[in-house]
């Protein structure tokens, strides 16, 4: 009853909760009310493990909210040319990398996947843990290309082997599993206290490639 009563408001909630409400009815009526034993049961269940039923109260999907302003954010701070999203990742690339890319007359994307040369992307894992990440990619039939080295050794120590096909050059985590969980306007505030930093770092290497 707890967790029926702990719904969100919206709408996309009302159904779920009246299956709720008519599936609690009738366990109550027709399985606990006349069988002491279980009702019995149930109770010390619940009483061994209210940590846990606790934390299921408190739970939130915060996932559309989290997104939204995750790409809200990278569209206001930073020179976003393209954006494209799928499910919980979504990736892009700024003006300076596609004014680089055109320098060294190179075609950024790589095929019709939608997947860049270099991008700037964020992973949303299972657990609610969020990382902020960049690199270079390739297709698999084709070599890294003197541009894409130099990138590289703006970020990395020159003798650092390349992978066949993504190199990733920077990550930092924006949320723990921990953090993703609650009220939004606090996870908000943790999200641009990492935000922010990611900001200096990724100015930093824009200036630096703007300079090659």
């Amino acid at each position: 009853k707890s967790l029926v009563k702990n719904l969100p408001k919206e709408n996309k909630f009302k159904k779920i909760k009246i299956l709720m409400e008519d599936y609690i009815d009738m366990v109550e009526t027709n399985v606990l009310k006349n069988n002491p034993k279980l009702r019995a049961l149930c109770m010390e269940i619940s009483k061994k493990h209210k940590d846990a039923i606790k934390i299921l109260m408190n739970y939130t999907d915060n996932t559309e909210k989290i997104l939204a302003y995750l790409g809200e954010w990278f569209t206001k701070n930073l020179d976003v040319v393209y954006l494209f999203s799928k499910g919980k990742m979504f990736w892009f690339y700024t003006k300076a990398v596609e004014e680089y890319f055109k320098r060294h007359n190179r075609r950024l994307a790589l095929d019709d996947s939608r997947r860049f040369g270099f991008q700037v992307g964020i992973n949303y894992y299972a657990d609610g843990k969020v990382d902020v990440l960049f690199g270079l990619g390739k297709l698999t039939t084709e070599k890294w290309e003197e541009s894409d080295i130099m990138i590289k050794n703006l970020v990395m120590p020159s003798n650092q082997v390349m992978p066949t096909k993504y190199f990733t050059l920077y990550t930092r985590n924006l949320l723990s599993a921990d953090e993703n969980q609650g009220d939004i306007e606090v996870i908000k505030a943790t999200l641009e206290k990492n935000l922010n930093e990611f900001l200096i770092d990724y100015k930093d290497f824009e200036k630096k490639l703007n300079a090659i």
